[in-house]
């Protein structure tokens, strides 16, 4: 208990300095949020310095605990962490890591009764020259990206690899003429 109570102290301290609002329009300075925040509670994220990607994995969480990968992409940010877009497929971290964290986020989720869609989004950061990738954030639904993969897919028809991070169209066979 007294640990906590030094965090929080220390938190107190510094955090005003160190805060980056994401919607000066909304929130001009720090104590303006922070009246807001203690009036009707909400989240504040932390967000690293040295974030090199921020990919995003949608999955599928089947009623028997499987967990497939159904795509990947790269989620794309204007400043203040607005999302803008995305691009197909993810390309800041190994593919095959990706697709193995996510399952196992799949997992968990199963393990706590989550079934169905579920959208997984994570940064990618460079600490002490290792790639390290944190995930920040649960979508428990079909997500919107995942709807716009699957249009893709239903146009295209090919086959999605996760752990390879590739998208295969067979190309048909050139007809005689």
């Amino acid at each position: 208990r007294e640990a906590v109570g030094a965090v929080e102290a220390a938190l107190r301290r510094s955090l005003a300095r160190r805060v980056g609002l994401a919607a000066p329009a909304i929130f001009p300075n720090w104590s303006s949020f922070r009246a807001h925040l203690m009036e009707r509670g909400g989240v504040i994220e932390g967000c690293p310095s040295s974030v090199t990607g921020s990919p995003s994995v949608n999955v599928l969480i089947e009623p028997t605990g499987n967990v497939q990968v159904l795509s990947t992409h790269e989620q794309i940010f204007c400043p203040a962490y607005r999302f803008i877009g995305a691009s197909f497929p993810q390309s800041s971290v190994p593919h095959t890591a990706l697709a193995q964290a996510a399952e196992v986020i799949g997992m968990a989720c199963f393990r706590s009764g989550i079934i169905g869609h579920c959208g997984i989004d994570f940064v990618a950061l460079r600490e002490g020259g290792l790639l390290r990738l944190w995930a920040v954030d649960l979508n428990l639904s079909l997500t919107c990206t995942q709807a716009a993969f699957m249009m893709f897919d239903f146009v295209c028809g090919g086959t999605f690899d996760p752990k390879q991070g590739t998208y295969l169209v067979e190309q048909a066979p050139e007809e005689d003429e």
